[in-house]
């Protein structure tokens, strides 16, 4: 099949067609973050990250939870995350923690941006991915996750944290379908 015909019949005009918007984290300053009722029927869960920042230099996670009526899901998350910083400097390492998406920096003046995707493979199994850019002026890096979790319940709720400091910036919206 040609590129033109992919481009023609794959991409609609509305890249969220399909998709129903959850009520945005609001003013983005706590240190965790809640969006809830999510409905029992979803099958995809997209998050969407716009210039989000830290308030504190100190050593702080950033993490994406997942959770269920029974509250947010603390255990049980298989992750691997590879950062980019240069050419010459790829990391990874396995995030086998209690978050989706594991330890995202600590550095204060950073803003990220980025998306992750939540897909229920199989009941109340959730598969993820995402993709971020940290950028605090001075470097950029990029840094991607993929892993899974399996909820003890059905999915209703996605939580994002911090360890030290809160959230103060930025934008955060979901999407689900």
């Amino acid at each position: 099949m040609a590129l033109s015909q992919i481009k023609a019949t794959s991409m609609s005009a509305d890249a969220l067609s399909g998709w129903t918007e959850t009520a945005s984290i609001g003013t983005l300053d706590a240190a965790t973050e809640t969006i809830t009722g999510l409905p029992s029927t979803i099958t995809e869960l997209y998050m969407a990250w716009d210039s989000v920042t830290h308030s504190s230099d100190s050593p702080s996670t950033w993490g994406i939870r997942l959770g269920t009526s029974g509250g947010i899901v603390t255990s049980g998350y298989k992750s691997s995350v590879n950062w980019i910083y240069d050419p010459n400097n790829v990391v990874g390492h396995v995030e086998n923690t209690t978050f989706a998406i594991g330890d995202m920096g600590s550095w204060g003046a950073a803003q990220w941006s980025g998306q992750f995707y939540f897909w229920n493979i199989t009941s109340n199994t959730w598969v993820y991915n995402g993709i971020m850019r940290d950028s605090d002026g001075d470097y950029d890096v990029v840094e991607h996750w993929a892993g899974r979790v399996a909820l003890g319940g059905t999915l209703d709720r996605i939580s994002v944290s911090v360890s030290a400091g809160t959230i103060n910036g930025g934008t955060i919206k979901a999407y689900y379908k």
